[in-house]
């Protein structure tokens, strides 16, 4: 993790240059009741967000450059909280590694568009989650006293 967050600013920074478009740091976004948070990686034009992420497995970045079709797979119940949560219609994935620029792949970038069936599928589930929670602390409560 802090390898990753060393890493965000230049993959922020070669995404831009990648891409033209200018990022705008955003940091920790709550739901208007604050139960649920997000931590942003930037804000991209008016609707869309990007996450970064900087795994150091390379079989991590076999399966990316092999398989890019899938791979948002692991981050999409976190891509799709994240535009709930923000408000945003789509999500460019990226995925950094400075060791790979000899080979021209230390960037890669995925854009995933706003399933709002999804979205609301995994609000749901974290309300149902919360809801458990909150229960379990009730009875926890009640046994202390």
């Amino acid at each position: 993790m802090e390898r990753a967050t060393n890493l965000e600013g230049e993959a922020r920074i070669a995404y831009e240059a990648r891409t033209g478009a200018l990022v705008e740091e955003s940091g920790l976004l709550m739901t208007d009741d604050g139960v649920f948070g997000y931590s942003s990686d930037g804000f991209v034009e008016g609707d869309g967000m990007i996450e970064v992420k900087c795994p150091s497995a390379c079989d991590k970045h076999g399966a990316i450059w092999t398989h890019p079709e899938e791979a948002h797979l692991e981050y999409i119940d976190q891509i799709n909280g994240g535009m709930w949560i923000a408000g945003r219609n789509w999500c460019d994935l990226v995925v950094y590694c400075p060791w790979l620029a000899p080979v021209c792949k230390e960037l890669f970038i995925k854009r995933i568009v706003r399933d709002e069936e999804a979205v609301d599928s995994l609000a749901a589930d974290l309300w149902q989650f919360k809801l458990l929670t909150d229960s379990y602390i009730t009875a926890l409560k009640m046994e202390a006293a």
